[in-house]
């Protein structure tokens, strides 16, 4: 019966761990938008992303299937050459929030849509830059009307923190110990007995010859 009770609890924790890892509503969102080399962007789909609380839930990347006129719009050559992808905020306190990304387009026509996106946060969770390049080494047989993607999240890591209050009081020691050293007469001799042997012994010398001499 005992370890009926374990394992029951151990399934349940595991429950509650992943439950806790997924995404929520309260997540940031994120509308994806692409310009296909025309100058006009429209609708790839959209990103959910961890919040600054959540960084150990997987980001989620959801995108549409491309649509006649945009597989034409690739294909044109009468467009700037260029594959930009925006992300504008769909929650949260960064609704106006816009970032891009550029790449060359025919490197994205030449991956068959296969691509990595990096999405740059702070330390609070909000993105402030994206970056958009194909995956090389692809091969398929066919054209694809849809992107297959790797998402990646880069947020900055905290370097570690010098321990000043300990230098600090080092310094305060090192001080303390050379004003008492400066006090201290020994060491006065200690410092400077390489000058004043000389002097006394020219001292002595000088006693004794002039002894010698009054004798």
């Amino acid at each position: 019966m005992t370890h009926w009770v374990l394992w029951i609890s151990l399934v349940l924790l595991n429950l509650v761990r992943l439950s806790s890892a997924e995404l929520s509503t309260d997540d940031p969102s994120y509308k994806m938008e692409h310009d296909l080399g025309l100058g006009t962007f429209t609708s790839r789909g959209s990103l959910q992303l961890p919040g600054a609380k959540r960084k150990d839930a997987e980001p989620h990347v959801s995108q549409n299937a491309l649509e006649a006129d945009e597989i034409m719009a690739m294909g044109s050559k009468d467009g700037h050459g260029l594959y930009r992808l925006k992300l504008n905020s769909q929650s949260g306190d960064d609704n106006n929030t816009v970032v891009m990304g550029y790449t060359c387009l025919d490197s994205i026509k030449s991956t068959s849509l296969h691509d990595v996106i990096t999405v740059y946060s702070d330390d609070e969770g909000s993105v402030v830059s994206v970056s958009v390049r194909p995956i090389s080494n692809v091969l398929t047989a066919e054209d694809e009307t849809e992107f297959e993607t790797t998402l990646l999240v880069r947020s900055p890591s905290l370097a570690p923190v010098p321990d000043t209050a300990a230098f600090l009081e080092k310094l305060r020691e090192e001080k303390i110990q050379k004003e008492q050293a400066d006090k201290d007469p020994k060491s006065f001799l200690g410092k400077y007995w390489m000058y004043i042997v000389p002097v006394v012994v020219f001292m002595f010398m000088s006693n004794a010859a002039q002894a010698q001499q009054g004798g």
